[in-house]
């Protein structure tokens, strides 16, 4: 049986989102196969730890590279892993950093989530903050050149993200790709309540055409625009829509003016936690992913579905590919507000009160996602 180390720097729920969720849950079903270990951060966060069959090592800390370099080659040493699984750049840079002390390399297999600079970029931009954009963002995109000339091994989510890749370091076309999707948990993501039920709970008139978005609170996640879409629908469908935005991030303020200068009704909840998602998606009619910028795949449009509830997303990045994939994955024309606008038009006649029934979600099982990993592990 192989031996495997998955090294990330984020697993959930220590930290959420949708590179935390795949390394969970594809670790989850990969044990099943092989034997599996993981090192990762929060020493202090030991709850999900009973879920894994092999070791876990919490001894990726952040704010001491030289530490958990120092770790990370005894654990390698002492194991002698046949594969490692990259979650990140970063996560892969520790590695390299001491690749020359490791006696047995290991197959190497890097899951690329996304272009580590460019969120930060972005990041640091819509803080203000210039000098880290000035001098961070080029040493990681670096990194993440090196990345590329390292690994030879590299899976995507998306074609999108892959050709994201390759713009940074074109000796990718030469390397061993393969794109797997991400995948939703069937089990969690199926409905608990009816939307009655759900709005009751909510506190939400069972009338209303219930908008839902689950999002960090970035301008690249395009909430704004969603906004304004809806101040700009009939006056009859505006009055009698709500958007619901749940999550955290530096532009929740911005969003908040945004909705109150155009007068549309708008809850912002914050953080939802796992035990509320649920309830939540069983009460909406739309799920909206209005990003702009970097949307490489999106667990979260799965979930939706799995949930019963249609996706309207702009055509940006990893959403074009699924928009021919789902029935009830809808695109709209383009990433302007008028273009959301007429598609959510077309939703509120379409969908209002109505759960829709997506047939394919289940070929989205991490069951069978894992299995696609563990074909490509097995190749090697």
């Amino acid at each position: 049986m192989k031996k495997i180390l998955i090294i990330t720097d984020k697993l959930y729920p220590d930290e959420t989102g949708g590179s935390c969720t795949y390394a969970y849950e594809t670790a989850i079903e990969l044990q099943k196969y092989i034997d599996l270990d993981i090192f990762t951060c929060y020493p202090e966060k030991t709850y999900n730890n009973k879920f894994f069959l092999g070791k876990v090592y919490r001894e990726f800390n952040k704010k001491n590279p030289i530490k958990t370099s120092r770790f990370l080659l005894k654990c390698i040493n002492d194991n002698k892993y046949d594969n490692i699984i990259f979650h990140s750049a970063y996560s892969w840079f520790i590695y390299y950093c001491i690749k020359m002390f490791i006696r047995k390399n290991p197959i190497q297999i890097a899951i690329y989530h996304g272009p580590w600079h460019k969120e930060a970029k972005l990041k640091y931009f819509s803080r203000n903050e210039k000098l880290k954009e000035q001098i961070i963002v080029p040493l990681m995109k670096a990194i993440e050149y090196l990345y590329v000339k390292d690994n030879n091994k590299f899976i995507f989510l998306s074609n999108y993200m892959k050709n994201e890749l390759i713009n940074i370091n074109k000796q990718l076309l030469k390397k061993d790709i393969k794109i797997i999707p991400g995948g939703v948990n069937c089990e969690i993501f199926k409905r608990r309540f009816t939307k009655e039920e759900a709005k009751k709970k909510l506190g939400i008139e069972n009338d209303k055409f219930v908008v839902f978005t689950l999002r960090r609170l970035e301008y690249r996640m395009g909430i704004q625009n969603a906004i304004k879409a809806i101040s700009k629908m009939e006056s009859n469908k505006k009055n009698n829509t709500i958007l619901v935005v749940g999550g955290k991030g530096n532009y929740a303020d911005k969003l908040y003016s945004i909705s109150q200068k155009h007068k549309v009704n708008c809850r912002f909840d914050g953080f939802i936690p796992d035990d509320k998602v649920n309830l939540y998606f069983c009460a909406a009619d739309l799920f909206i992913v209005p990003s702009i910028d970097l949307e490489g795949f999106g667990l979260v449009n799965l979930e939706s579905l799995a949930m019963g509830v249609p996706v309207l997303a702009c055509p940006q990045g990893g959403m074009i590919e699924l928009g021919g994939l789902f029935e009830n994955f809808y695109l709209c024309d383009g990433l302007k507000v008028d273009d959301i606008t007429v598609e959510l038009e077309k939703m509120y006649d379409l969908l209002k009160g109505k759960v829709c029934n997506e047939k394919k979600i289940k070929n989205y099982s991490w069951a069978n996602i894992s299995k696609q990993i563990m074909n490509y592990i097995k190749k090697n």
